[in-house]
């Protein structure tokens, strides 16, 4: 029904990209107010929705407050799990192993240990290396 109560001068727009096919009838509930007897505004708020009821755009804007909503109560979760991580003393992030090896690393270096060398000894990459040798200059 929503379709026949549509303005003429309605445009069919594309919302969310979806194919422009005749569209199923739902029923749907409009709600309207004046503040006052003497305001004449309700037929043009009927029509504004009926418009905007007819080309989807009310279902799609709906969704999009949904799926906000969703992406909100998710990063909260997310949020709360890392609080719990972080009282449990669990270390979040990269592991610092090879931080822990800088004195090591840079004691070999100046002993005249190539870097490829002090990389295999240690087990860890040469970038690694090389980040910390540069970092102390």
């Amino acid at each position: 029904m929503a379709a026949k109560w549509a303005s003429k001068t309605s445009k069919l727009t594309r919302v969310f990209g979806q194919r422009q096919e005749p569209a199923k009838m739902f029923r749907v509930g409009l709600y309207a107010r004046v503040s006052t007897h003497d305001q004449q505004t309700l037929p043009l708020q009927l029509r504004a929705m009926r418009d905007y009821v007819a080309t989807g755009r009310a279902m799609a804007g709906l969704l999009s407050v949904f799926a906000a909503f969703e992406h909100e109560i998710l990063w909260e979760r997310i949020r709360a799990g890392i609080a719990e991580a972080r009282l449990q003393g669990k270390h979040l992030g990269r592991p610092v192993t090879v931080g822990k090896q800088a004195s090591q690393i840079r004691k070999l270096f100046r002993a005249g240990v190539s870097k490829a060398e002090i990389a295999r000894r240690l087990d860890i990459s040469r970038t690694s290396v090389r980040r910390i040798l540069t970092s102390a200059i």
